[in-house]
């Protein structure tokens, strides 16, 4: 019979044997799942991230785009009531324009039926730096017409609580002062015979200053 062979320390050691030469197969998964873990952790961060940057650069492309479409109408509504503005004032400065000539016009008559100097009244208030009417609309005798010198300056219309334009220096109780200027300038072309009149409505919007002109031949009849 053949003797047997005592164990060695290493058959004795209950140990693995990879464990003496490195880390067991139980340990290596728990490392590799550990591993694995942070690598989700990190991706799960930079997707986070990344998620905060398209959320504000959306939030600022949605702002842009409301802002964009509260201004467009904003404007058009606004360009639409200057227009509206512009318009109105542009149709009560040409009325003014055209009553102007009509008052010089009156006046030319009343001098000539009264027997005096069809330019008395007119050109010499009129002659140098411009003048204004003062009357009072609902006479119909054309004795009210009072041509002013302007002086530095020409004074505002007022409507009456009738509904008259009045330009006058000072309004009375119940007038409303008004944005309009009227400025009449009468030159004499041929004396005694031939006048040239303009008539200047001033007057100033929201961010600009406008006029209106009106300019005539006014002759002397019969």
């Amino acid at each position: 019979m053949s003797e047997k062979t005592p164990p060695t320390e290493e058959e004795k050691s209950p140990i693995p044997q990879e464990k003496q030469g490195g880390a067991t197969p139980l340990e290596t998964a728990k490392s590799a799942a550990g591993k694995q873990h942070e690598v989700e952790q990190h991706e799960q961060h930079e997707k986070e991230e990344k998620n905060k940057g398209f959320s504000l650069i959306e939030t600022l492309v949605a702002i842009t785009v409301l802002i964009g479409a509260i201004a467009g109408p904003l404007t058009l509504a606004s360009q639409g009531i200057k227009a509206a503005s512009l318009f109105k004032n542009q149709l009560i400065a040409s009325n003014l324009a055209q009553e102007g000539m009509e008052l010089v016009h009156a006046k030319r008559d009343s001098n000539i039926l009264q027997g005096i100097g069809w330019t008395d009244g007119i050109l010499d208030a009129c002659g140098s730096g411009g003048c204004y009417v003062s009357y009072t609309p609902t006479d119909n005798t054309n004795t009210q017409i009072q041509f002013q010198s302007c002086g530095a300056e020409c004074p505002k219309f007022f409507v009456t609580p009738d509904g008259w334009y009045v330009q006058k220096t000072t309004g009375d109780s119940g007038d409303s002062e008004t944005i309009f200027q009227r400025t009449i300038q009468v030159t004499n072309i041929v004396p005694s015979r031939e006048m040239k009149i303009k008539t200047t409505v001033a007057w100033q919007e929201r961010f600009s200053a406008f006029t209106f002109d009106l300019e005539e031949h006014l002759l002397k009849w019969p």
